[in-house]
């Protein structure tokens, strides 16, 4: 409902803190497919998101932080490494970002 009524301001530009907290799988992926083509339409998006498969697979963007800092930014390749997430995290990390869904898991 919240996604429903921001948009219907037709807002130049979003702000999304978890947008998808607490949504079950289904809805997860709808609402991302929104925010997706709500950006392929001209308009921006900026979301905070702690799922890093989802956006491997929606963002075009994604900057990831490291106490307060950032620590890479860039196109969903060259932030989700394994050696980025791994320093970010603190725990060894595998990435394919070839497999459909995306994989990012601890190692």
């Amino acid at each position: 409902v919240w996604l429903a009524r921001v948009l219907a301001g037709q807002p130049r530009l979003l702000l999304a803190d978890e947008p998808i907290a607490s949504l079950d799988l289904y809805y997860q992926r709808s609402v991302m497919e929104v925010l997706r083509q709500y950006a392929k339409a001209g308009q921006g998006v900026i979301l905070a998101i702690h799922d890093l498969g989802l956006a491997a697979r929606y963002c075009d963007q994604l900057c990831l932080m490291h106490h307060g800092k950032v620590h890479a930014l860039g196109s969903p390749r060259t932030v989700l490494t394994e050696a980025n997430l791994s320093a970010v995290f603190n725990v060894p990390v595998h990435v394919n970002l070839d497999s459909d869904p995306p994989i990012i898991a601890p190692g």
